[in-house]
C-alpha cells in the first residue's frame, strides 16, 4: 500500500454539488470549484508534481461512485 503524504490534496464532491479542494486532515476547503475538470486544475496547481485523490462522479468500468482514483 503506498504511503499518503501529509500534505496530500483530495478532489471531492460536496452536497451542493460543487467542487472541493482540500488537504488532508484539514476541517474547510481550500477551493471550491463548479467542476471537477477546474477542481482538478487547481488542485495540480497546489501542487506541482503531485498527484490528487479524485472522488468519482460517477460509477464506470474502472470504478464505482464514492471511490477514490489518482487525476
Amino acid at each position: 500500500m503506498a504511503k499518503v503524504k501529509a500534505h496530500q490534496l483530495y478532489v471531492e464532491r460536496e452536497k451542493n454539488g460543487k467542487w472541493a479542494v482540500r488537504r488532508k486532515g484539514s476541517e474547510h476547503a481550500s477551493h471550491v470549484l463548479p467542476t471537477q475538470a477546474a477542481a482538478i486544475v487547481t488542485a495540480r496547481k497546489m501542487e506541482p508534481g503531485g498527484k490528487p485523490l479524485v472522488e468519482r462522479a460517477r460509477t464506470t468500468a474502472g470504478g464505482h461512485k464514492g471511490k477514490w482514483r489518482k487525476a
